[in-house]
């Protein structure tokens, strides 16, 4: 009597759905903007930066990892990597305050190498 039930609760298992997985960001996208607003939703946007400007490829909610990108156009992705490259820094821009800030700690271990003991 208990084979028909046995049998019943594997078709079922057999036959379960499975397990959804939310679809998430690369763990090695690089954060680009946070908490950009779009249509009244924060978003963070992940992508690269070149030479040629920001390119946003990964959309998340603000704070979260879960990926938002299948949501939105390719337009709407470009408007997004326009939007960073009118607010945000330029590569060359990022390249010189780095050279600064190498300037600066060169010439600070200068001074302190020079100083006696």
């Amino acid at each position: 009597m208990n084979a028909p039930i046995s049998a019943a609760l594997l078709q079922l298992r057999a036959n379960a759905p499975a397990a959804r997985v939310q679809p998430t960001v690369p763990h090695n996208a690089r954060l680009l903007a946070s908490a950009y607003e779009h249509d009244g939703i924060y978003l963070d946007l992940r992508g690269v930066l070149d030479s040629a400007g920001y390119d946003v490829e990964d959309v998340s909610l603000a704070g979260s990892t879960v990926a938002l990108t299948a949501l939105f156009s390719r337009d709407q992705l470009r408007q997004m990597s326009d939007w960073c490259d009118e607010h945000l820094p330029s590569a060359h821009a990022l390249q010189l305050v780095s050279q600064q800030e190498s300037r600066a700690e060169r010439l600070q271990w200068e001074r302190h190498a020079s100083e006696p003991p």
